[in-house]
């Protein structure tokens, strides 16, 4: 197995990580040999090897969304059609078609930021009978988040939920509306939203497969 050793004076023991290109990186002391460090990888292969399929695959999900040709919207992946001019931006039967005047990659990120904020704010309407605001934001820390302070409350959704299929981002919905009456992650806010999304385990993973931050 192939992998780069840092070396730093202040460093104790040994440390591995990952890189986003797949890359394995071991940080060790200035003291540790190399056959320690040997060790500690073939010790820790098999994760290794889990998170380096999983860099992969994320890294293979990005390409595919940032791919000018398509746009996937709920777990459909459309081929896009652009036209130079004037005309609104449209979802059809053969796909999306994208009206632009200067870059066709602009516009068809604002395109998908305007369908992704109708059909949230629509579906969580749908779902939470109007319980508190909601906000869809282009953002890469979260995939939703509920806020509270002095001034109420609000969720906020990301955008890039939409690329996943309807039910995955219905479970980021009920997810946060959960917190509305659990502040944590404990035990009795996943029972609240067993409740609401009895399949929210096997959709966060598939989440995680499909959309990436």
């Amino acid at each position: 197995m192939k992998y780069d050793v840092i070396r730093r004076p202040k460093r104790r023991g040994v440390t591995l990580k990952v890189t986003k290109d797949g890359e394995i990186v071991v940080f060790a002391g200035l003291d540790v040999s190399d056959r320690r460090i040997a060790e500690f990888v073939e010790a820790n292969s098999k994760w290794i090897e889990r998170t380096t399929k999983r860099m992969f695959d994320l890294k293979k999900v990005k390409e595919e969304l940032d791919d000018e040709n398509y746009l996937t919207l709920h777990g459909v992946r459309y081929p896009v059609k652009y036209i130079f001019g004037e005309g609104k931006s449209f979802v059809g039967h053969e796909g999306v078609t994208v009206y632009y005047k200067e870059s066709r990659s602009a516009a068809r990120g604002e395109f998908f930021s305007e369908y992704a904020k109708d059909y949230l704010v629509r579906r969580f309407d749908e779902l939470t009978k109007g319980v508190c605001p909601v906000k869809v934001k282009r953002v890469k820390g979260y995939f939703g988040i509920f806020h509270r302070d002095n001034g109420g409350m609000y969720i906020a959704l990301n955008e890039s939920i939409v690329h996943a299929r309807k039910e995955v981002s219905d479970m980021i919905i009920y997810h946060e509306l959960t917190h509305i009456g659990h502040a944590g992650h404990g035990r009795d806010f996943y029972e609240a939203l067993s409740k609401l999304c009895p399949d929210h385990r096997a959709l966060r993973k598939e989440l995680n497969a499909t959309v990436k931050l």
